[in-house]
Order: structure tokens, then C-alpha cells, then sequence
């Protein structure tokens, strides 16, 4: 099948490879200034390939379109591409234009979605693919795989699930579309929950009074690295918190006091019982132990 791609970071680079094992790729587009990930560049993956590369700062100009209609695809791929495409250019393809979706749908339409399911508890995602339409998100499901998400995975290891499923659902699904296999779902809209984005320099105070130990080790792994963490103030200065844990025993107290002192870090009462913090960083200094952090400092209470 003839696929454009349209694709950035590492979604895109991994995805991208697997396609190009099986289909005919007759283009990559990637954002005006593609990212460069740990493991490189759509741009990088695409020269390495052979494949022509499209850099429009407009996707939906009529240059573009035009391009776009004299490559001729079958199928157009987004896989971590950040524009909105528009109606000429879905209507080219006679296969149409899917997309790679990294959460549920509908609960998780939006951006930033990986954070955000961490940050509501949820103990199960999924790497989804839809059908692209007008407005982000909201067109027919073709495929879905699942993956479960423990209480202390972050956002790097919840981020690397679904780069893992990708891949192989997305050469499955184009299977399902040469075979007619393939059985779009309407998605339910009376489910439907769009989310913001939280960009990777954002941070979040965490509220040790009106938070529970859950919430704020919601927070913590969703913002831990590569973004800039959840934070709390001691003694007037920033405080990031990169780890925390769940503990199985109950400690109480006063919401923001330091409750005891375990092997593995320090124990901190939130609103409803002790959070185990591991890993922090004052503004300014090194990440290190939670333990050797308050050993340094006399910090009876956070916040």
C-alpha cells in the first residue's frame, strides 16, 4: 500500500520502521523543526530509509496539498504528528487518514494524555488508532491494544508501554485495511473527556492538607522526569519531589509534617496518611536521597 507519513519523536521514528518493512512509504512529514528524541529524529530515520522529507511550516496550504495529491497515497499515518489536517487533504486518500492515539478513547481525548491517566489512578491504557477527522480525536476506532499501569510506574515507563504496542498494532491495522478485515466503532460521546496539555517544563505545587498520599503520588510520577516534577516549598525554598511511594502501613498526623524516617526515605503525612518521599531537589542544588536531604536540613514540615 502506498502510505504517507506524518510523524515526530520517537513514536513516530519507531512506527515509521515498521511500515517501511511491509508498505511503500512515498513520503515523510515532519514538523518545521522535528524534535530529536533519545533515540533521534523522524528526519534522521526517514534520510536513513531513503525517503523524501516534507518540513511545511503550513500542512494545509495549498503547495502542500497539491504535493500531497501528486504523491498519490493510499493511506495516510499520523504517529505523534501535532497539526490539525484539513478536509482537503483527508479526502485524498482512499484508505483515509488514521491516527495514533496514545490513551482510551473517548475518556482520554486531548493532549497529554500519558500524564493525565497517571494522574487520575488509572491502573489500565491503551495505544489506540482512529480515523482522523475534522477536530482532534473524535473519529471511528479501528484498533486498540491495552496495557496495564502499576501504582508506581512514571511517566517515562507509562510513555514507553505505548511506544511499545504501537508498532505492531499499527501493521496490524493496515493489515486489516488490505484484507477489509477491518470494523471501524463509533466512539461513545456520551463517555467523551478532552484534556490540556502539560508541557515538559511544567510543574505542579502538591497541597499536603487537602491532598491525599495517593494524589500526590499521582502527581509526582506524572511530572517526574523528563518533565519538571511536582514541587512543595520547605523553609521558604523549592522543593521537587522526584520519588515517592505508596506505603502499606498507615501513618497519621499533621498534614505536612515529617512523620518518620524508613530506610528507603521519609515518610510525610498527607491529608489522609504517611507518603514515602525518595527522591527531592532543593531550587538551585543536586537531586539526591530524601534521607540525606533532611538529615542536612532541619525541616520539620513541608508546604
Amino acid at each position: 500500500m502506498k502510505v504517507l507519513f506524518m510523524g515526530n519523536k520517537d513514536r513516530g521514528i519507531k512506527c515509521l520502521e515498521a511500515l517501511a518493512e511491509q508498505e511503500d512509504i512515498v513520503g515523510v512529514i515532519a514538523h518545521p523543526n522535528p524534535d530529536v528524541s533519545k533515540i533521534g529524529s523522524i528526519a534522521s530515520k526517514a534520510e536513513e530509509l531513503g525517503i523524501e522529507l516534507y518540513r511545511p511550516t503550513n500542512i494545509n496550504s495549498k503547495e502542500m496539498v497539491a504535493k500531497i495529491r501528486d504523491l498519490k497515497p493510499e493511506l495516510i499515518v499520523l504517529a505523534g504528528y501535532n497539526y490539525l489536517i484539513g478536509k482537503r487533504i483527508l479526502e485524498i486518500p482512499e484508505n483515509g487518514v488514521i491516527n495514533l492515539h496514545g490513551a482510551k478513547l473517548p475518556e482520554y481525548r486531548g493532549a497529554s494524555v500519558s500524564n493525565w491517566v497517571i494522574i487520575n489512578g488509572e491502573e489500565e491504557s491503551a495505544a489506540t488508532i482512529i480515523y482522523a477527522g475534522k477536530e482532534y480525536d473524535i473519529g471511528d476506532i479501528l484498533s486498540e491494544q491495552k496495557f496495564t499501569i502499576e501504582s508506581g510506574d512514571t511517566i517515562a515507563e507509562v510513555l514507553q508501554k505505548s511506544l511499545d504496542a504501537f508498532p505492531s498494532l499499527l501493521v496490524r491495522t493496515l493489515d486489516d485495511i488490505k484484507s477489509g478485515k477491518l470494523k471501524p466503532k463509533k466512539q461513545d460521546e456520551s463517555r467523551a473527556c478532552y484534556y490540556h496539555s502539560l508541557s515538559p517544563d511544567y510543574s505542579e505545587s502538591v497541597d499536603w492538607k487537602n491532598m491525599t498520599a495517593e494524589e500526590i503520588h499521582n502527581w509526582v510520577r506524572a511530572l517526574t522526569h523528563p518533565y519538571n516534577g511536582a514541587y512543595t516549598t520547605t523553609n521558604g525554598k523549592r522543593l521537587t519531589l522526584w520519588k515517592t511511594s505508596l506505603l502499606e502501613e498507615t501513618f497519621k498526623g499533621i498534614s505536612g509534617r515529617i512523620g518518620y524516617s524508613k530506610e528507603e526515605g521519609i515518610v510525610i503525612i498527607a491529608r489522609d496518611r504517611g507518603l514515602l518521599v525518595e527522591r527531592v531537589q532543593e531550587q538551585g542544588k543536586e537531586e539526591i536521597s530524601a534521607r540525606e536531604y533532611f538529615r542536612k536540613n532541619n525541616v520539620k514540615y513541608l508546604g
